[in-house]
């Protein structure tokens, strides 16, 4: 009787110092929620979409973050050889939050990145899945889902080297073909995120 009030308490402290998923939160974890709060400000974000336009995507991002320096040449280039995306730098693009934290999604400790329509949020201490995360929240920005394939850029698990191989399938294609602009609605006045080349 007296050892299972002993372990009572363990088990308590294991329950108190791990996330939704069992895995340990750390010093330098950078909540999800928190980031969205602080620097996801838009009111209203409304994508337009119209008939399929082989123009490229020219997409505008504010980095923001710890990570905000981090090289993402290779996402960038996989964006645009890929799926006709053009990303430049700008301070009314859609809020990108780099971290070099551990970002924890509102589910726990599961994500590298997330990403909600007013912006997304990756870690970026990794630089075998870094540029992977990015491009996969940049496009899930732009309105594609999750799919069952390993090899698809979408599918919610990257690996090292995944850009290497990665691909998009052709409806993941003219799905971003039919996107015409993302205008957001903030503080600042209404900005466009996305345009048509």
């Amino acid at each position: 009787m007296r050892a299972r009030w002993l372990v009572l308490p363990l088990v308590l402290a294991a329950l108190l110092t791990a996330g939704a998923l069992g895995a340990p939160f750390h010093r330098d974890e950078v909540p999800f929620e928190t980031v969205e709060r602080d620097h996801f400000d838009a009111i209203a974000v409304n994508p337009d979409k119209g008939p399929i336009s082989a123009a490229p995507i020219d997409l505008r991002v504010h980095l923001l973050g710890d990570g905000a320096d981090a090289d993402l040449t290779t996402a960038f280039r996989w964006l645009a050889d890929h799926a006709n995306v053009r990303v430049t730098a700008s301070d009314e693009g859609a809020p990108l939050f780099l971290t070099r934290g551990d970002l924890a999604a509102t589910s726990g400790r599961a994500t590298l990145g997330a990403t909600v329509s007013s912006g997304i949020a990756a870690e970026v201490g990794d630089p075998g899945v870094d540029e992977c995360v990015v491009a996969h929240e940049i496009l899930h920005l732009l309105g594609l889902g999750h799919v069952d394939d390993p090899s698809n850029i979408m599918y919610p698990h990257c690996t090292p080297g995944m850009l290497d191989h990665a691909k998009l399938e052709p409806w993941q294609v003219a799905r971003l073909q039919t996107l015409q602009d993302i205008q957001a609605t903030t503080p600042r006045g209404v900005e466009t995120w996305v345009s048509r080349g």
